[in-house]
This record gives C-alpha cells, sequence and structure tokens, in this order.
C-alpha cells in the first residue's frame, strides 16, 4: 500500500502517473497473488492432515461394504408339513425377510404314493449392507473419488 502511493505521488510529480501506477498496481496484485497461493496451498495441506484418517476409515468401510454385495448368507429349515399352502406361507415368510428359497428337499422317506412331511428349505439372502441405500449414480461417483488417480481419494 506505502509502495503504491509513493509511485503514484512520485507518477504524478514527473508526468508518468498512469504507466507507474499501472505498474504498481500489477506488482502488488502479483505479490497478493502468490500469497493466497501459498495460502491456500498450506490449507489444503491442514485439511488433508484433518480429515486423512476420516477419508481412510470411510474408504475401508465402503470397500467392506462392497464386499458384502458379491456374498451370500445361507440358511437350511426343517419343516413339519405336506400341505402345499402352509409351505407357501413359510416360504413367503422368510421372502419378506429377504430369503430366497434355492432348493428344498425331502429330509425324510415317505410311503408310496405319499408326499413326504418332512422337507428341507434351502435359503440365501445378500447381507445387508448401507450401499444398497444409495442411489447408483451416487455409489458410482463415490468408488470414482475413492480409486481417483493414484488411489489418493481426490476427484478425478
Amino acid at each position: 500500500m506505502y509502495v503504491r502511493r509513493t509511485l503514484a505521488l512520485l507518477g504524478l510529480v514527473l508526468g508518468v502517473a498512469a504507466p507507474l501506477a499501472a505498474r504498481a498496481e500489477a506488482a502488488t496484485t502479483a505479490t497478493a497473488g502468490q500469497r493466497l497461493k501459498q495460502d491456500l496451498a498450506e490449507l489444503l495441506r491442514q485439511r488433508a492432515a484433518e480429515y486423512g484418517p476420516l477419508l481412510d476409515s470411510l474408504r475401508k468401510r465402503s470397500t467392506a461394504e462392497l464386499e458384502k454385495m458379491t456374498q451370500w448368507e445361507y440358511h437350511v429349515v426343517k419343516v413339519h408339513t405336506a400341505d402345499p399352502v402352509t409351505l407357501t406361507d413359510y416360504l413367503n415368510q422368510w421372502g419378506k425377510q429377504g430369503w430366497e428359497c434355492f432348493q428344498v428337499v425331502s429330509s425324510a422317506p415317505s410311503a408310496a404314493g405319499q408326499l413326504p412331511q418332512e422337507y428341507l428349505i434351502f435359503l440365501r439372502r445378500r447381507p445387508s449392507s448401507l450401499l444398497t441405500q444409495i442411489p447408483l449414480r451416487d455409489l458410482m461417483r463415490m468408488m470414482l473419488i475413492m480409486i481417483g488417480e493414484g488411489g489418493d481419494g481426490q476427484e478425478p
């Protein structure tokens, strides 16, 4: 500020006010720009140190959640009934809890011409995951940010 005023006053006295004032303004702007760039770089370093552990934790948790999406939970149930309506009711109850029936076998021999009285029902489902609650578009964006360039967690 002092340099700019001095140069402006000198410029008025010598009749070269406009060029000197422009040079002073440019010098001040360049210095301020460099200072701003340095301050911004320092702020980014501080934020990276501050949020680094949080980002690492988020990356680990997201990876674990993604792994859940490729796994199955299994459940085997023994049912003592030959009534198809009762079997259907059982399957609907498990279906409401997210279980999918992928096989039914009789677990006890039956007399000729009669339905078995015991069945083993094999069920499976995906483990619950928080990622199923996130819209696919946002999930893909999160994955791209996590991968980033060089795996540093920055947006590509």
